[in-house]
């Protein structure tokens, strides 16, 4: 018996032997398959080694990587397992499974694997770009730039650790670093999609969108169905006032990926901007179902109340949207706006929304040291209008008498236009200015730099806190003299804006206090040219037999103490009927 049981040991290690033989050639052809992308002859080549030797370390882990590619990343995450069950000190099967945590959005899980890897293996690159990834996933931006730096020390052409340090960079809105870090990696790897896809959206935030579009055209040559590209090119599209082809793009993108954040933000955005606030709505509630802390879906939400004309609830979201993120300026922008449109909300409340927006984000601003400027009698004074209404807008109404009667003899006008949108209103702001400068596409601190070189003396902002301004270049002071005016006469809260125009009716001498810039008064702040070209008719009371009141002002305007007056006014007036039109009461839920 004991001679039976030697000989099957010894036969058991000669099939042993061979078995491990065949195992190191199949694990060969394996490897080759998985290095050429054939996935499934890779994971079909591995299931025969481990049906034959369990513990084969190399076929588990190789195995756990095609079941990744695969797609079936649980699966994976259990084979990867097994690898390191199998062979505990593999720093690659430990960095391997932390991006099979991370696709799973399990960033606690990858950040500790990948910390294994490293303490295994401290100066593994793909590891310490790997925790980065998940610290950039879990909001820790400076940290992750902290791991990259170390990669990319290393590893000085590591495309994926410079193109992940760009989004870390562009996290914390430091655009240019971001730029830089996008294009080196390009500089190794010129096909990146995702360093194109980045550098796009930098040039998006910094309002260069011709080179934004050449970037995401370049990414989409080589990922044409990437949904967060398409996404990113309807945010484009957005900014450049074409709010059809928006739509478009951040649908295509949500068939793709329906719970993709950016295309669903996209989505409420133009929604609302087109005035379809039902489909507005929808996209902000796919949002808080997949981030219920998410600020720009509450921010967002907000504005669907506000076009419902219920300005205290989308006062209350803005509030629940800042306490998740309060230093974000479009949340204290929209807050600032809304303000306006709460009968209950008094100069008080409304200057102290201005001056957190100046607390939290333009004294943070660098302020410019200008030179001095020499006295000159003789010298035209320059004038610099900044203004995202030279448009046919409200604000250009009362803004185009002004400039019109403007003495080009004594005073220089520059024209900023900070809207991509022309008509037939923009030409004539055009040819009434001595400069016109299209500054659409160019970032604050370059629009700064334009303002300084060109040696404004007095600088007036129109638009104050709403959609298009300016304010971050007001914050830097490129010029000695600055005021605010027309659009959003009712002040910045900014240390850095020296006046504000105003008249006695508008700004009451019992409130100046409260603000921060000086007010200064014109004999009436509003002036519109009359109506020419419509000959007169006759009035329509006298026609219908009663008189007709309108209101064509926006929706969240019209508050329920406005509503009172007018119905006391219409009681008076026996048999009066009044007729309220805006292009939000087309929406069928408004």
């Amino acid at each position: 018996m004991q001679s039976s049981a030697g000989a099957r040991a010894f036969q058991n290690a000669r099939l042993q032997k061979k078995l491990k033989k065949q195992a190191d050639a199949i694990i060969s052809a394996a490897a080759s398959a998985y290095g050429q992308g054939r996935y499934a002859e890779s994971e079909a080549l591995c299931r025969q080694i481990v049906q034959a030797v369990p513990d084969h370390f190399d076929a588990t882990h190789l195995l756990g990587l095609s079941v990744q590619q695969g797609g079936r990343l649980e699966e994976a995450q259990q084979l990867l397992e097994r690898a390191i069950a199998i062979d505990p000190r593999s720093h690659e099967a430990h960095h391997n499974l932390a991006a099979v945590h991370l696709s799973l959005q399990k960033f606690e899980a990858a950040r500790a694997c990948q910390e294994r890897a490293i303490a295994l293996k401290p100066n593994f690159p793909p590891a310490l770009a790997g925790l980065g990834n998940a610290l950039l996933q879990m909001n820790l931006p400076e940290q992750a730039i902290e791991l990259y730096d170390r990669a990319i020390a290393l590893k000085p052409g590591y495309p994926d650790a410079l193109c992940n340090r760009g989004l870390a960079e562009l996290a914390l809105g430091r655009f240019d670093r971001a730029r830089q870090s996008f294009e080196r990696a390009l500089l190794f790897q010129p096909r990146h999609a995702e360093a194109l896809i980045g550098k796009g959206v930098v040039w998006i935030e910094l309002k260069h969108y011709d080179q934004a579009e050449a970037a995401l055209a370049a990414a989409l040559a080589i990922r044409p169905g990437s949904a967060k590209l398409l996404a990113h090119r309807g945010r484009l599209n957005f900014a450049l006032s074409r709010p059809e082809q928006a739509a478009a793009d951040f649908d295509a993108a949500l068939a793709l990926s329906p719970k993709l954040e950016v295309a669903l933000r996209g989505k409420a955005e133009v929604a609302l901007s087109m005035g379809n606030t039902a489909q507005a709505i929808l996209a902000c509630t796919a949002l808080l179902e997949e981030n219920p802390r998410s600020a720009i879906a509450l921010a967002l939400l907000s504005s669907c109340f506000a076009n419902q004309g219920e300005i205290a609830a989308a006062i209350e979201h803005l509030d629940a949207a800042l306490a998740i993120a309060p230093d974000q300026p479009d949340l204290i922008a929209r807050k600032i706006y809304f303000l306006d449109f709460l009968s209950e909300a008094d100069f008080a409340v409304q200057q102290a929304a201005r001056k957190s927006w100046w607390d939290a984000i333009g004294a943070r601003l660098p302020q410019r040291k200008l030179a001095p400027r020499p006295l000159d009698p003789g010298r035209r004074i320059v004038v610099g209008y900044v203004a995202a209404e030279f448009w046919y807008h409200s604000a250009a109404f009362g803004l185009l008498p002004v400039l019109r009667h403007h003495d080009h003899a004594k005073f220089e006008i520059v024209c900023y236009s900070c809207s991509p949108v022309r008509d037939e209103m923009t030409a004539k702001f055009k040819s009434l200015a001595d400069v016109w400068v299209d500054a659409a596409q160019l970032s604050d601190d370059e629009l700064a730099d334009r303002i300084e070189a060109d040696k404004v003396d007095i600088l007036i902002d129109v638009s104050g806190h709403t959609t298009g301004n300016r304010l971050p270049v007001f914050a830097r002071k490129p010029a000695p003299i600055q005021v605010t005016g027309f659009g959003h006469a009712t002040g910045t809260g900014m240390q850095t804006m020296d006046y504000v125009l105003a008249d006695p009716i508008f700004i009451p001498e019992s409130a100046r206090h409260l603000l921060a810039e000086k007010v200064y008064d014109l004999p009436c702040l509003i002036t519109i040219d009359p109506i020419l070209d419509v000959p007169a008719s006759e009035l329509p009371m006298l026609r219908n037999g009663h008189v007709t009141f309108g209101v064509f002002n926006r929706v969240n305007k019209i508050s329920d103490e406005a509503i009172r007056v007018w119905s006391k006014v219409m009681r008076e007036v026996v048999g009066s009927k009044i007729i309220i039109k805006h292009t939000l009461l087309d929406d069928s839920l408004v």
